[in-house]
């Protein structure tokens, strides 16, 4: 037997992500190979799935391999109507998984001998004991199932095979390799050309079978049709006379007819109202006249008076004499173009029966049928004559236009030859002018698998017997051809020791070319080793002094590399089990302790607590198992106390034995803390003063647009007083001047940093156009400041007081550049696309990343720049002006940067400068909600309002509009007068509104000390500043709502109801 001691046997390694996966993947191709089987003839198939089971044994083993072949096989229940195909081929995974596993014994040969002693065995106790199959079906499937299962085993280990030397996963024996390709190169051919003759064969017969059928259903219609043909004429030729005679002249062409034609029984002549009027014979055989018996209830009649043509009849039982099933001929008697009766001729089908089994044969059945589907006539032993033609339960396939195969269903457990065995081929006619009949033949299929079984029997069996001869000698030539590397493997073993002693080396010969270069290089291995041998004995002379030079000088090393250590600029210390083994100065120094005391007792005392020293020991040591770096920076604690900032990096000297310790850097940066710290607090202060110093330069805009807006106010009161009638025209102005007016309160709080910096989601095509409009209030009037915006500009996520300041030091330093020349400024904004295929770059050549961009340009006519300024305008302090500190393009690509965004400049001297802001845009789902302001119309309520002011002039108004509103108002003129207004009457009072500037007690006091006297109060600020502070300071949900001065009526009474009234509206 081939022994696989040389081969590994173990599956090979595969990632466990994939193991499930590939195994699942093994059955469905598994069940897959069954399903697209090879058929060779009558249900005896060539199935492929156990190749793919076989392939889960050797990738994972006999546990998986049993369940994948349990699972691949039970398709065969459906392909074979019983069970015991999944025991037995089940059982061949298990028995040869066992084999070739735990007996080291190669799988075609474990396979084979399972076929013989077990398999085949088997397949005799379930086929033939079990399921009663003959002898003759029983030895092909033996065969089959033997030679199926050994080349499928063949191809699996064939397949395994070239997978494990691809991948070099596994180690697979020469001989083995030798064997199965052996067994390969014959067995493959032969079993090829057996399936394809075998299959040719079948195809050959089933075509003879189907010619056959339709040469026999095609004569057979034609002799009928003669047949009928006949005896219709005859019929119709008694009919026309009947029209012209008596009944009593028509009585002698009766018996005239009758006993001239043998294919007539008997003959009448019936009236229209189907009563006998003329009969041959005239007395039955019982001795009863024919004469005067009526037969309106027969089917045919109304048929026959309806279509007034010759006809065949069903099977109907006969009334005349014994009463015996009969068909007839019939033809209608026209008088005058009335039906008057019709001629009947019972026939006599002993002609037709004599012909059909001359013409057919004994094996092919017959059956005539009425349009009813009763039978007429038969040779069929399972049907009856005027029985209802009906065949047990099975499929009829259509296999061209005039043959089908009726394929019965059996029971379970029953042998799926038996259902060919008892299956047949069918062929069917009609019969008669209107099809009155149907001739049904049908060929057993049984004769023919008969004779294919007794023929393929002995090839199948052929077959077997020189797959197992020819798996014998690939064997005995495997053996044979790996003789020699076998004894060159014993030789070659130990070879090193064997020339280092002098021991004699008997070196196999072959006659094999390749063989004998192998030895012959082993030859002259073995010579060059010996004096290897010699040449190593002579320097093994020398070799001590070269090992005394080299401790030396690694002595030399190890000094060295000790005062490196000793004076490093940081601390270095061995740890071993939570012990300083060894430090360095620095280490000392850093924590005020001496070597030794650093060195005695554990780590712990460097740390604030036993928390933060455990949890950083766990988190090193999840690192060094991995040999990873453990790296991170926290507080440490001084010998007296003081806590200084630590970088603490350690790595174990050896992750596989965490016992030999780590080697921990630590440096001290609680200084480089502090000095950023610094940092970061001077560009705070810095951005803050930029801010105040933009606000400066828009001040002059500002004041001129409030002026303006005042002068709008102040001449509408005049020429209010001086037209009292016209009064309410000059409210309305009055009131749009005052909302302009409120609205450049907003945007000045934006821009100073009164409301939330958050980042947010941005319109920034508003933002620019306001922006765009104050720069060119405030700008010079020989500066033209213009603003090209498009319609479709994207949203940002930003923070605008940043967005507002990049537009601002761009069109600063725009207006710088240009000077006192005349010149124009364009700011356009535009939606842009970044595409892989086109990309951008920045301003320091780095490509901006793909995506759809808020694009802002601003381009001015100014001065120019070269490229050494280009390359130093972005740097702190840098500028090229006598004033300033040349931080505000500096401070712009910071905030760019910060949006994730980038920017262009393009620029030369004497032709102005361009640059370019690219902003992401927000995703395509994003939208602006408007807001829209819901008038209430004439919503009134009728609650308390404490109303806290200072400001006698706009508590008055505010009060009235109260009063208009329909509420009670109280007043208050700072937060502690409010305090104690609501302290005595907490259950009158339903709501505050509060301003926050206030003297004595400010909003913000008065809020947190009426929430701890009522937390469910609702309470609203009225404030004149941003809601910034507002909303640092109060929780944003716990105020009932936030109104800006100066404000609406309408926009306060909104606010109002949807407070009282919550469900009506929300605040907006």
């Amino acid at each position: 037997m081939p022994s696989t001691s040389s081969t590994s046997s173990a599956p090979p390694s595969m990632p466990a992500r994939y193991s499930i996966p590939f195994f699942l993947a093994l059955i469905v191709a598994g069940l897959a190979g069954d399903y697209f089987k090879y058929p060779i003839f009558l249900n005896i198939d060539f199935l492929f799935g156990s190749v793919f089971a076989m392939l889960a044994l050797q990738f994972f083993g006999i546990g998986r391999g049993i369940v994948a072949a349990a699972i691949i096989s039970s398709y065969t229940y459906i392909l074979w109507n019983h069970p015991y195909a999944i025991i037995i081929m089940t059982a061949e995974v298990a028995v040869v998984g066992w084999l070739f596993n735990r007996r080291r014994m190669g799988m075609v040969i474990a396979d084979m001998l399972y076929w013989l002693i077990i398999g085949m065995p088997l397949i005799y106790l379930f086929y033939r004991v079990v399921m009663h199959t003959p002898l003759s079906n029983l030895s092909i499937t033996m065969a089959k199932q033997a030679m199926n299962g050994i080349t499928n085993a063949l191809a699996a280990r064939l397949i395994f095979t070239g997978y494990a030397l691809l991948t070099r996963s596994s180690i697979t024996s020469y001989r083995e390799i030798i064997y199965n390709l052996l067994s390969f190169f014959v067995l493959f051919p032969a079993l090829t050309i057996l399936m394809t003759n075998s299959r040719t064969d079948f195809n050959e017969i089933d075509h003879n079978i189907r010619t056959t059928l339709t040469q026999m259903i095609q004569h057979d219609a034609r002799f009928l049709e003669s047949w009928v043909s006949d005896q219709k004429t005859a019929t119709v030729y008694l009919a026309e006379l009947a029209a012209l005679q008596t009944p009593q002249q028509m009585q002698s062409h009766l018996e005239q007819a009758t006993k001239s034609n043998s294919c007539f029984l008997r003959i009448g002549l019936q009236d229209k109202a189907a009563t006998i009027v003329a009969y041959f014979p005239l007395i039955d055989e019982l001795g009863q006249k024919n004469i005067g018996k009526n037969y309106a209830d027969r089917p045919y009649y109304p048929i026959l008076k309806n279509e007034r043509k010759p006809m065949l009849s069903e099977v109907v039982m006969g009334r005349v004499g014994k009463h015996k099933p009969f068909v007839a001929m019939l033809a209608p008697v026209i008088t005058h173009g009335e039906y008057g009766g019709c001629i009947t001729s019972i026939l006599n089908l002993e002609k037709v029966n004599e012909i059909l089994i001359k013409n057919d044969g004994n094996d092919i059945h017959y059956t005539l049928i009425d349009k009813n589907g009763n039978v007429i006539m038969t040779n069929r032993t399972d049907q009856r004559v005027m029985t209802h033609f009906v065949r047990n339960k099975g499929v009829m396939k259509r296999l061209n236009d005039q043959v089908s195969q009726w394929i019965p269903q059996l029971p379970p457990t029953t042998p799926a030859s038996e259902r060919w065995k008892k299956s047949f081929y069918v062929a069917e006619t009609t019969i008669g002018g209107l099809a009155e009949w149907k001739l049904v033949l049908e060929q057993p299929v049984a004769p023919f698998q008969k004779k294919l079984f007794d023929n393929y029997t002995v090839k199948f069996t052929m077959m077997f017997g020189i797959m197992v001869v020819a798996l014998v000698l690939a064997e005995l030539l495997s053996r044979q051809l790996i003789s020699t590397h076998k004894k060159l493997l014993n030789v070659s073993r130990d070879l090193p020791s064997k020339v280092a002693t002098n021991a004699k080396i008997d070196w196999p010969e072959s006659g094999i070319f390749e063989v004998m270069n192998l030895i012959s290089n082993f030859r002259e291995t073995s010579d060059s080793l010996a004096t290897q041998f010699y040449e190593i004995q002579q320097i093994n002379e020398s070799l001590e002094q070269h090992v005394a030079e080299r401790t030396s000088e690694l002595t030399t090393i190890t000094h060295e590399v000790s005062i490196i250590l000793e004076n490093a600029p940081v601390g270095i210390a061995k740890i071993m089990d939570k012990n300083i083994a060894w430090s360095n100065r620095k280490l000392s120094e850093m924590f005020d302790y001496s070597k030794k005391e650093l060195v005695a007792g554990t780590t712990r005392k460097l740390f604030q607590s036993q928390e933060a020293f455990d949890k950083l020991v766990q988190e090193a040591f999840e690192l060094h198992v991995q040999g990873l770096t453990f790296q991170t920076e926290q507080e440490f604690i001084k010998k007296d106390g003081s806590h200084i900032l630590v970088r603490y990096v350690s790595t174990a000297i050896e992750p596989a034995d965490l016992s030999k310790g780590s080697i921990c850097l630590m440096e001290d940066i609680t200084r480089h803390r502090q000095e950023e710290a610094e940092r970061k607090a001077f560009e705070q202060q810095y951005q803050e003063t930029q801010r105040l110093e933009s606000l400066g330069v828009l001040a002059g805009g500002i004041a001129h647009d409030f002026n303006n807006l005042l002068a709008i106010i102040m001449g509408n009161c005049s020429l209010a007083k001086m037209s009292p009638e016209k009064f309410t025209n000059n409210l309305d102005a009055i009131e749009k001047a005052t909302e302009r007016a409120a609205a450049l309160c907003r945007q000045m709080l934006d821009y100073a940093g009164h409301t939330q910096v958050a980042k947010t989601q941005i319109e920034i095509r508003s933002l620019v156009d306001d922006m765009v409009g104050l720069m060119a209030s405030t700008g010079h009037k020989n500066i033209v400041i213009k603003a090209i915006i498009s319609p479709n500009i994207p949203l940002i996520h930003g923070d605008a007081s940043q967005i507002r300041q990049i537009l601002l030091n761009l069109l600063t330093n725009a207006t710088e550049a240009i000077g006192e020349a005349q010149g124009e400024i364009d700011v356009m904004l535009t939606k842009t696309s970044v595409d892989a295929d086109q990309p951008e770059k920045d301003h320091l050549g780095r490509v901006i990343p793909v995506g759809t961009y808020a694009c802002l340009e601003v381009t001015d006519n100014g001065c120019g720049m070269n490229e050494e300024t280009q390359h130093k305008i972005f740097e702190p302090f840098f500028t090229t002006k006598f004033t300033g500190r040349g931080l505000g393009l500096s401070a712009t690509l910071g905030i760019i940067t910060g949006h994730d965004g980038a920017l262009q400049l393009f620029s030369q001297p004497g032709n102005g400068t361009i640059f370019k802001v690219y902003l992401p845009a927000q995703d395509k789902d994003s939208t602006i909600e408007s807001i829209r302001h819901i008038t209430p119309a004439s919503w009134r309520g009728s609650s308390t309002i404490l109303l806290v002011e200072d400001e006698d002039q706009v508590r008055l108004i505010a009060k009235k509009i109260l009063n208009q509103f329909g509420f009670t108002v109280i007043e208050a003129v700072n937060g502690k007068e409010a305090l104690e207004l609501y302290r005595r009457n907490p259950a009158t009072i339903d709501l505050v509104m509060t301003d926050i500037g206030m003297p004595i007690m400010n909003g913000y006091e008065l809020f947190f000390e009426l929430k701890k006297l009522q937390p469910d109060l609702p309470i609203i600020i009225s404030s004149g500043f941003g809601d910034m502070d507002i909303g640092s300071k109060i929780p944003p949900e716990e105020v009932a709502g936030i109104i800006s001065k100066p404000y609406s009526p309408a926009r306060l009474q909104e606010m109002l109801k949807s407070i009282f009234e919550p469900t009506s509206q929300k605040t907006v």
